[in-house]
């Protein structure tokens, strides 16, 4: 399946594990292709620098560009065109990901941010949370 998941559930899988964590390994093992922009590749170094993150990277002794490269190795990298109006207007940094999984065609957009899961389906892509997705895999 083709993939865009957000910043959050990278991160949480990334260092936390559960739910997100089995979503990035079907990435790892090529089940799933997950597709990035370079906005959401910022995004991702910004949160990994975060003190809290970071001071958990530290305990663990990894870097947060260890995890950003994990991303870029394990994804596709895509310029998106950027949306004609914003559609999260509460949040309007989320368009990044629906640009993203419109552009790539993504079978999926994979979220925990209640802004998108609001939406449920958008430009036919649906909208869904990590243990949602990990069930309908399974």
């Amino acid at each position: 399946m083709r993939l865009v998941v957000d910043t959050n559930l990278i991160v949480s899988g990334l260092i936390w594990g559960g739910t997100p964590f089995q979503l990035l390994t079907r990435i790892e093992c090529g089940q799933d292709i997950l597709f990035v922009s370079r906005d959401m590749l910022l995004e991702l170094q910004n949160v990994l620098n975060y003190p809290k993150i970071a001071s958990v990277l530290a305990r663990r002794h990894v870097s947060w560009d260890d995890l950003v490269r994990w991303a870029i190795e394990k994804s596709t990298l895509i310029v998106p065109k950027p949306l004609p109006n914003t559609v999260i207007s509460e949040d309007p940094s989320d368009d990044k990901f629906l640009a993203c999984a419109k552009a790539c065609c993504a079978d999926f957009l994979v979220s925990g941010d209640r802004h998108l899961l609001k939406l449920r389906v958008w430009e036919r892509i649906p909208i869904v949370s990590a243990s949602d997705y990990i069930k309908f895999k399974i």
